[in-house]
C-alpha cells in the first residue's frame, strides 16, 4: 500500500525500503477467498484506511509518494525496487514466460527511475513469488541483489544458479503474529531469541500496518534488534558478501 506518515523515530536506526512504484490494487486481494480471513483478523479498514481501499479499488499510482521516497534516502535509509503492480505480479508471475517476467519488472525500472532519478540496484519480488525466470531476468535487467526468498532459522546470502545476491528474509512478520493470536510480550520475546541467535537477522514490514498500529511493539522490537547487532541496508550487507 501507499507510503503514509508514521511517527517512529529511533536513533541509529537504518532500513531498506523496497518500494511498490507503479499502481495500486491491492484492496482487491480482499475478495480472493485465501486472504479473506486473514484481512479480516487484523480489520482491513482500520489498517487501510476508507481513502486507500476505495483508492486502490480503481487503481492509485504511487508517484505522488515521490518526495517521501526521496526523503526517505536524505534519512540515512536506502530505497530500491519491489514491483510495478503488486497485484499483477501475485496473480500471474509464477505462469509468466521469460518475456513476460522481465516486462514485469522493466516496467518498475522505469517508474523508479522517472521518480527518484536512477536506476534501483535491489529488487524483492511481490509475496515472495520467485521463479527461476525472476533470477534470471534480476541478472539480465542489471540488479545487484535481491530478497525474494523467505525462510526460517539461521540462513546467510547466497547466489542461485544464473542469479544474483539473494538476501533472504529469516524472521516473521509481526502482522502474521499478530493475525494467529500471538501476544505483544511472545512477539517480542520470540523475535529478541532470534537477534541473539542468528548471524544475520533479516526481517519485513509493512507501512500501512507495524508503524501504524503496533508502534509500541515495534519500537521495543527495533530497541531489542540494536541491543544485540548493527543495523545495516540491503547495498552493505551486499559489499560484505558479494566476494
Amino acid at each position: 500500500m501507499a507510503l503514509r506518515q508514521f511517527a517512529l523515530r529511533i536513533d541509529g536506526l537504518k532500513a531498506t525500503f523496497f518500494a511498490c512504484i507503479g499502481v495500486d490494487r491491492a484492496a482487491r486481494t480482499f475478495f480472493h477467498s485465501p486472504r479473506i480471513e486473514r484481512h479480516a483478523r487484523i480489520n482491513p479498514l482500520k489498517k487501510y484506511g476508507i481513502r486507500e481501499i476505495a483508492g486502490s479499488l480503481v487503481g492509485l499510482h504511487f508517484s505522488h509518494h515521490k518526495e517521501q521516497l526521496a526523503g526517505l534516502e536524505k534519512g540515512g535509509h536506502e530505497v530500491q525496487l519491489h514491483c510495478f503492480d503488486h497485484l499483477e505480479w501475485s496473480r500471474k508471475v509464477e505462469g509468466a514466460d521469460a518475456s513476460r517476467t522481465e516486462e514485469m519488472i522493466h516496467k518498475g525500472i522505469q517508474a523508479f527511475q522517472e521518480m527518484l532519478g536512477r536506476r534501483p540496484l535491489g529488487f524483492a519480488a511481490p509475496a515472495f513469488k520467485v521463479t527461476e525466470k525472476v533470477v534470471s531476468a534480476e541478472k539480465k535487467l542489471g540488479f545487484l541483489y535481491a530478497s525474494d526468498y523467505k525462510v526460517e532459522g539461521e540462513c546467510k546470502p547466497f547466489i542461485p544458479e544464473g542469479g544474483i545476491l539473494q538476501i533472504p528474509v529469516n524472521l516473521p512478520l509481526i502482522e502474521d503474529l499478530v493475525t494467529v493470536g500471538w501476544s505483544d510480550e511472545k512477539i517480542l520475546s520470540h523475535l529478541e531469541a532470534d537477534f541473539k541467535t542468528f548471524e544475520l537477522s533479516v526481517m519485513y514490514l509493512h507501512l500501512c500496518y507495524e508503524p501504524l498500529h503496533k508502534a509500541g511493539l515495534l519500537r521495543k522490537v527495533m530497541e531489542a534488534a540494536l541491543s544485540h547487532a548493527e543495523p545495516l541496508t540491503f547495498k552493505e550487507i551486499w559489499r560484505d558478501w558479494k566476494d
